[in-house]
């Protein structure tokens, strides 16, 4: 019977493919699309348009067939906001036109949606531009990037959406929109954080600046003098970016605790060890004269606000250099990301919530160290600052205290990484590993502190409370962003609605579903 019922599921997957094919006039495809996490594979049907009139004619062919769709970016979202089985994926990798444009003032980058990060800043710093802070996902398309609230760090920017001035796209109707902040800032201040759901967007206008030099400043600090007060809000405060990693080489274990540890099955740190005794590596970008010259890679020292003084390395480069902190993500790496959990809670003025904050997530990573086990390719933790606009209708900092002078959010996470070359499809073991790493730290930062919301890009629906934290989070604001799309017509039929979104949004669908 089984094979009976797959067989006319796949008959039926290629009699829509037929359909659609017919009714689009171009290449449609079948392929097998796997989850970021490597967990969940699904049939789809795969479309790669190359102009927006291949575009306008595949939203009418899906409105006639009934099907959904979902623009896949690089895939880098670890969140369920892929395409549903059987319905439509979309890649815009092959999309042509004027890949860049910069426009007379040089204060506004428009950018095709086939073009990644990477890319994207290598031409920006040609011209002299870069942008605010940027997330570490330089394999990203921009509207993927924008479409979550990708966070990096900063206290002077908000996430990467907020440097949006405009898109062109096709709604769910198949007409072609350009909007921007000036004409239209109600529907560009909501769709930010488009989630998908605002149309497929082909070119994003971007706002730039001038690709200011700066110093970036790599030390390790013990966590200690980190969790001091005045010594975190002099780094954050008084300097463009700060960010706090992790590291994982468990320097401050004994001996004996290591040689337990790598005797057990599952690799558990013993009880005896004390995750405060290690030390944090901390990414710090400062402001310098725009004379000083550039510098490599050079020894330097940095002093915290309580006079302590620690060696580091510095180099003195455009903010382009240096925005990912030197770090590379290129998808012919072996190490690849797998999974991420995030967090994003509110900062106070005094920096007290911050030392909560911290002090949970490393209690935390500790009791699952302990309890679940050390993971081979434990990414790492990191802990970042940004600053809140209301400009962002679902951007996560929303959860900065409306009170507060800094307005600021700390966003924590765990990750996880893999190496494809050994292992490139994931073995039962280590994915049930990362689940139960996943899930406990995903229980325990809500549990610890309610007032945190879930990372868009990065949560997993097998973390119990998920769904209900972003809802209850969020509340009003999901309906508004949903009558906002439906009075500009972007999708009245909720053709870019897939479940994971729709269960999430389901309140604010009642009346539309």
């Amino acid at each position: 019977m089984l094979g009976i019922s797959q067989a006319n599921v796949d008959a039926n997957l290629e009699s829509k493919r037929m359909a659609l094919e017919a009714t689009i006039g171009y290449p449609v495809d079948i392929i097998i699309f796997n989850d970021t996490a490597g967990r969940q594979s699904a049939k789809i049907l795969w479309v790669k348009p190359t102009t927006v009139r291949q575009i306008q004619l595949l939203v009418r062919g899906a409105n006639n067939l009934n099907l959904k769709m979902r623009v896949v970016g690089a895939a880098h979202t670890f969140s369920a906001l892929y395409p549903d089985p059987l319905q439509i994926g979309v890649s815009l990798d092959d999309f042509r036109g004027e890949k860049y444009h910069l426009n007379e003032k040089r204060d506004k980058l428009t950018v095709l949606s086939s073009e990644r990060l990477e890319d994207v800043l290598k031409w920006a710093a040609g011209k002299g531009v870069t942008f605010g802070p940027v997330p570490d996902a330089l394999v990203s398309t921009i509207p993927g990037i924008t479409a979550t609230s990708s966070h990096s760090t900063g206290v002077h920017f908000g996430p990467f959406a907020n440097m949006v001035y405009g898109y062109e796209l096709v709604d769910g109707s198949a007409n072609v929109r350009k909007i921007n902040e000036d004409d239209n800032k109600e529907i560009i201040d909501a769709c930010r954080v488009h989630l998908g759901l605002c149309g497929i967007i082909y070119k994003t206008v971007l706002k730039v600046l001038p690709d200011r030099i700066q110093r970036l400043t790599i030390a390790n600090i013990p966590i200690k003098k980190l969790l001091d007060n005045e010594n975190r809000k002099n780094l954050v405060i008084n300097n463009l970016g700060a960010q706090l990693n992790l590291n994982y080489d468990f320097k401050s274990a004994t001996e004996k605790e290591m040689e337990k540890m790598l005797a057990d099955p599952l690799r558990r740190i013993p009880d005896s060890y004390d995750i405060f005794k290690e030390e944090m590596r901390l990414w710090l970008w400062s402001d310098v004269d725009q004379n000083t010259r550039l510098r490599d890679i050079y020894n330097d020292t940095i002093t915290l606000a309580d006079g302590s003084e620690y060696d580091a390395v510095s180099v003195i480069k455009p903010f382009s250099a240096t925005s990912t902190g030197l770090l590379s993500n290129s998808k012919y790496q072996c190490y690849q990301f797998r999974t991420s959990v995030s967090f994003a809670a509110p900062e106070s003025d005094d920096f007290t919530e911050s030392n909560k904050t911290i002090m949970n997530h490393l209690t935390i990573l500790e009791d699952i160290f302990k309890d679940v086990g050390f993971y081979p390719h434990f990414g790492g933790s990191w802990i970042r600052w940004m600053k809140h606009f209301d400009n962002c209708l679902l951007c996560t900092t929303k959860v900065a205290d409306d009170s507060s002078k800094y307005r600021l959010v700390t966003f924590t996470e765990m990750s996880t990484d893999f190496d494809k070359c050994e292992e490139p499809l994931i073995s039962e073991e280590h994915s049930m590993k990362q689940i139960l790493m996943e899930t406990q730290f995903g229980v325990s930062t809500m549990k610890n502190n309610p007032r945190v919301v879930p990372h868009w890009a990065k949560h997993f629906q097998h973390i119990p409370g998920t769904t209900d934290q972003i809802r209850r989070h969020f509340g009003n604001d999901l309906r508004t962003f949903i009558n906002l799309r439906n009075k500009y017509g972007l999708d009245y039929k909720n053709l870019f609605l897939n479940n994971h979104l729709k269960d999430i949004f389901r309140d604010a669908f009642v009346k539309f579903l």
